[in-house]
């Protein structure tokens, strides 16, 4: 790449300092800041190495895809508006597609060819009336561009919101809004998980008489060919109150084990106080976030019983937004979780904050995280000070009193890890050892790296290119297979640089980590960077 490419102007990306000169010269960082020029009709790449005869399906990925209209230019980047892509295998030959979700806020900023809903980071001009119609609408985006999952053959996009989007899985059109609110849920985490059955477990936030609680939802599959919208197929399985009234925890994603779930209340909070100043004064979202620096709270809640297990487990402070895995072994719970000291990378995601990254000497370590390992010992073993027996880890864990264990995490590598994957339909809540990545490192020699890490030996494998940026990697099992690692990964990527059009899937070796192939396509316009996918059909769970 030359220094002249790398400070062109290119049509549809937002201006941005160039790595060549800048504190980070491994990174293009405007890979963020792209906007997709349109919805892309199913387009055939150019095919190289070998496609698995066996691998037919779709991955599915969720992004933000534009970041302007007309004038007016978002402030966040989970701010831009949702955008779908597409990558369909068939027969060893791949297609490419995407379309923007349709949800209300892109619907009326594209009429209006302005920003006119709030979002995340993003205020609008309201005068003192607008102000004073109090909606959900007006704090709370439907804008939902963070994950899709599938579910009981349709596909559903997520953000914080408790408004969701049903997407139709062969053409990508949006088919219906849909309303979690019905349910009683404030607001609902990105991340879901599935029981054996496929039904499909929530978090979510809702208001009790004594104030905010964490509620967990299973969605049952519907019976026949109708499909009713998620809220009449929602049942409670628990809730437990906020530890803070005025301030409940931001919640991204949790985990499950065979008897748990595993509720973490981290200490960046939504503060009640300043959401209803954000409404009064205008303020988007982002400025209601408040960082409670007084610990985390692990919350084991009984699966069948919905009550919290007698022990409370506390941990030094810590943000996050993805947790690994978690599982049950020997009178332990583990659990392992893409964690930081601080929620400082929430702020470098702001535009601004991207656009002038590369002069700031504190960018890389504000945005430094690392897998942590933590252990929860289910029994109180007398006379000893470290609580945890398992011989694999240095996690440790210490006694308060009868009720009360503080735990202490190790750290698991030495690479910043985001967007982890597992093997998902076999090992999920289950002891396992192998999890994929993308790196999270700025100033990583190569900050697009897709990674493979040994949970229990914390030994890392890579694969990278230059100028090359992986996605969320996507575990599927070989036929038949019985070694947790035997399958392969898929993942999209994208190129910095001059090659800003360029898109690609590979299909690569999941026990080593060696490309088997890939199929690559020359796209109209730039490719934006999407957050998460998943792999069509759905995951199949199946037992070693």
């Amino acid at each position: 790449m030359t220094e002249k490419a790398d400070n062109l102007v290119y049509d549809g990306i937002m201006p941005c300092q160039g790595r060549n000169g800048g504190l980070y010269p491994n990174v293009d960082i405007s890979i963020w800041l792209r906007n997709c020029c349109g919805d892309q009709p199913a387009t055939t790449g150019i095919r190289s190495g070998t496609i698995p005869s066996w691998l037919n399906g779709s991955l599915v990925q969720n992004g933000p895809g534009k970041f302007s209209y007309g004038p007016d230019v978002f402030k966040h980047l989970f701010d831009g508006s949702a955008v779908l892509q597409k990558f369909t295998i068939s027969n060893g030959d791949v297609k490419y597609s995407c379309q923007f979700v349709r949800t209300k806020a892109f619907k009326k900023n594209n009429t209006k060819d302005r920003i006119v809903n709030p979002e995340f980071g993003t205020r609008v001009k309201k005068n003192i009336l607008q102000r004073m119609k109090l909606s959900r609408s007006s704090m709370m985006s439907d804008n939902t561009m963070i994950t899709v999952y599938p579910f009981d053959g349709s596909l559903y996009t997520f953000y914080e919101s408790p408004f969701i989007y049903n997407i139709n899985p062969e053409t990508l059109e949006t088919n219906r809004r849909e309303d979690l609110g019905k349910l009683g849920m404030i607001s609902h985490a990105s991340h879901v998980h599935y029981d054996q059955m496929e039904n499909m477990i929530t978090l979510g936030m809702k208001m009790s008489l004594k104030g905010p609680v964490y509620a967990v939802t299973k969605f049952s599959k519907a019976e026949g060919a109708s499909k009713p919208e998620l809220s009449t197929r929602g049942s409670e399985m628990l809730r437990i109150p906020c530890r803070w009234i005025f301030n409940p925890a931001y919640m991204h994603s949790f985990s499950t084990t065979q008897r748990f779930i595993l509720l973490v209340e981290q200490p960046l909070t939504v503060s009640v106080r300043k959401m209803l100043l954000a409404v009064m004064k205008n303020k988007p979202v982002a400025s209601t976030l408040q960082w409670r620096d007084k610990g985390v709270v692990f919350h084991l809640i009984d699966k069948v019983s919905g009550e919290r297990y007698p022990i409370k487990y506390v941990s030094d402070s810590f943000f996050f937004l993805h947790t690994i895995n978690a599982y049950e072994e020997a009178d332990h719970i583990v659990v392992d979780i893409c964690s930081y000291d601080s929620p400082a990378m929430m702020d470098c995601m702001f535009i601004t904050e991207l656009q002038n990254a590369q002069s700031n000497p504190n960018y890389s370590n504000l945005f430094k995280g690392r897998p942590r390992r933590f252990v929860l010992p289910l029994r109180i073993k007398p006379n000893i000070s470290n609580q945890v027996e398992l011989t694999y880890t240095r996690a440790s864990a210490k006694v308060i009193n009868q009720k009360k264990i503080k735990i202490f995490p190790e750290i698991i590598c030495e690479f910043g890890c985001e967007t982890p994957a597992i093997n998902y339909s076999r090992f999920n809540g289950l002891p396992y050892q192998y999890f994929y990545a993308i790196t999270s490192d700025v100033d990583a020699e190569n900050a697009g790296k897709l990674l493979k890490i040994n949970a229990k030996t914390g030994e890392v494998q890579t694969w990278c290119q230059p100028n090359t940026y992986c996605s969320e990697p996507v575990f599927i099992p070989n036929p038949g297979s019985l070694k947790e690692d035997d399958g392969v990964l898929v993942t999209s990527i994208i190129r910095g640089k001059p090659d800003v059009t360029f898109s690609g899937l590979i299909i690569l070796n999941a026990t080593n980590l060696t490309e088997i192939g890939r199929v690559e396509f020359n796209l109209p316009g730039p490719v934006p960077k999407p957050l998460h996918g998943c792999f069509l059909p759905n995951w199949d769970f199946q037992s070693l």
